[in-house]
């Protein structure tokens, strides 16, 4: 997890739209429209599967006063794949442990079809086009998330035979977690080059106002203090 995205106008206002809070998909598909994956560099995984077998795990921070989530976007290829071949998510919001932490969420949706947003490839195949990246958008019942530290869980279904494969961010680092499902999460690396790895989504919805936070502990301390002085100072007058 390293990418976070908050506009302008929805700090400014908290009241935009079903507006990125989150995507890590910034360093994901560049400007020519390919996914390259640096085989040249001894990369080897060109997407890691997340079906009915497998799912994927990729953890994000909620900062600020909270988020009021409304959608999800995850992003993935059936290699071969004729148009958008995906069927359904199955995600699940957790906080602390990827493993051991509380469920804040979770739902098995109809997902929509949000685009291609490119091809995955590799350095030394540039012009293959078997490997077509979907934006798969899922909408979900709305939630509150509160600041803290979360992780992301998904799996997907499609019509072709191949995948659903989530493919990694260009640059290297991340720490992607891959479990079979009803199973426990384990990092996953490449299969070249071992190097930890990070996989794209996006979180979607608009930032609670003050009033909806939980206070730190600090501040329920000072508003418990603020209470005892005036308790004192009217029986003092008293």
């Amino acid at each position: 997890m390293k990418h976070l995205i908050l506009s302008a106008a929805l700090l400014a206002s908290g009241l935009a739209q079903a507006s990125p809070l989150f995507m890590n998909a910034a360093d994901f598909v560049g400007s020519n429209g390919l996914s390259v994956l640096n085989s040249t560099a001894g990369d080897g995984t060109l997407g890691f599967a997340a079906n009915s077998n497998f799912r994927v795990a990729e953890d994000f921070k909620v900062t600020g006063n909270g988020w009021h989530v409304q959608s999800l976007d995850f992003f993935a290829y059936q290699t071969g794949g004729n148009g958008f071949t995906f069927t359904g998510a199955t995600w699940q919001i957790k906080s602390g442990d990827v493993n051991s932490g509380q469920i804040i969420a979770s739902g098995s949706n109809e997902v929509s079809n949000g685009g291609s947003v490119g091809y995955r490839v590799t350095s030394t195949t540039l012009s293959n086009t078997s490997r077509n990246i979907y934006r798969i958008q899922v909408d979900i019942p709305d939630i509150d998330l509160f600041a803290g530290d979360y992780w992301m869980t998904w799996s997907l279904t499609g019509t072709s035979a191949s995948g659903p494969f989530a493919p990694s961010l260009v640059t290297p680092g991340g720490n992607a977690q891959q479990g079979p499902v009803n199973g426990l999460f384990a990092q996953v690396l490449d299969s070249g080059s071992s190097r930890a790895v990070e996989l794209p989504f996006a979180v979607n919805g608009s930032l609670l106002p003050q009033s909806n936070a939980v206070p730190e502990p600090s501040g329920l301390l000072l508003t418990a203090l603020a209470g005892l002085a005036m308790l004192a100072s009217k029986r003092r007058r008293r």
